[in-house]
């Protein structure tokens, strides 16, 4: 027995508040967890979990420069990601179009692209990706990957103007639920498959907000909504979940929860099973991460 597993099964000894047996050893390897080694095992709260790590991707074969309230999303499918617009450090809309894969970012060169923007938002819906909004514009975009095409879609009934909405794919139904972004609280649903936009006054529901975060979580079949700031710039640090099947809102109270804070990063973690929150803004930029467990209703920094 090697001497870091000996560690790990001190380790687990220690924590465990059980009965003990005495003899034999117990001797961890990293099939004992969802993923990684030995080398990316940390103790937090008193549970032995995965280390949350970064790794830097790289720039090549082209930087893309420097942007804020860009649209981003990942295609699962192609393991790519799309970075669309946003806005440069000197405060100018972008209208350039990035894919992300094995050699890092590629600068693309579509025609017809959207016009330049930022505060819009981008969401992988199925078969391509689709973008609302930005600045002061209603339109619906989508973008195919393998033949390198933006496509403008006249959708009936589209929202209104929105600053900085949040926007989640429900692949169940092959829709996108957009929320906030305005002084108002309705819920906006994108048909994929029909091209077409339905808004819902619902109650209960969210207030008003714009910078929340949104992500779709694949166990309970519900797109998860936390924080934002209120148009009286207000940052909050509440939890909703949203069933689209019965088109209701469920305010959800977990005993722990990030702090109150706007224009986070949310995605789903399918190997574990867990919303992730990165970062926001509270009074400052924050770099902490977040899991959200649905079915424990339960916010923490560990698997």
């Amino acid at each position: 027995m090697n001497p870091r597993a000996a560690l790990y099964a001190a380790l687990l000894l220690l924590l465990n508040r059980g009965p003990l047996a005495a003899g034999g050893v117990l001797d961890l390897a990293a099939a004992n967890f969802a993923a990684g080694t030995g080398s990316d095992i940390e103790i937090k709260d008193g549970q032995l979990t995965l280390v949350k790590k970064w790794y830097f991707g790289g720039q090549g074969p082209g930087a893309m420069a420097a942007r804020s309230q860009f649209g981003f999303a990942y295609d699962e499918a192609r393991s790519t990601a799309l970075a669309f617009g946003g806005q440069d450090t000197a405060g100018n809309p972008l209208g350039d179009t990035w894919l992300w894969g094995a050699g890092g970012w590629t600068l693309k060169t579509p025609a017809g692209a959207p016009s330049p923007r930022y505060g819009h938002v981008l969401v992988w819906a199925g078969s391509r990706f689709l973008l609302f909004g930005g600045g002061s514009s209603t339109e619906t975009w989508t973008y195919d990957v393998a033949g390198d095409t933006w496509t403008f879609v006249p959708a009936q009934n589209a929202p209104p103007a929105r600053n900085l909405p949040a926007m989640a794919y429900d692949p169940d139904r092959n829709a996108a639920v957009l929320f906030g972004g305005g002084d108002d609280d309705g819920t906006w649903v994108y048909d994929a498959s029909a091209g077409t936009w339905t808004v819902f006054a619902l109650s209960p529901a969210p207030p008003p907000r714009l910078g929340a975060s949104m992500a779709y979580d694949r166990a309970s079949k519900k797109i998860i909504l936390f924080g934002g700031r209120t148009p009286g710039s207000t940052p909050l640090d509440d939890t909703w979940a949203f069933d689209a099947a019965a088109s209701s809102w469920t305010e959800k109270a977990p005993s722990s929860k990030p702090s109150a804070r706007w224009k986070s990063a949310m995605t789903y973690d399918p190997v574990n099973g867990r919303v992730i929150l990165y970062g926001g803004f509270t009074n400052t930029y924050a770099g902490d991460i977040w899991f959200y467990n649905y079915q424990e209703d339960k916010w923490s920094q560990h698997y």
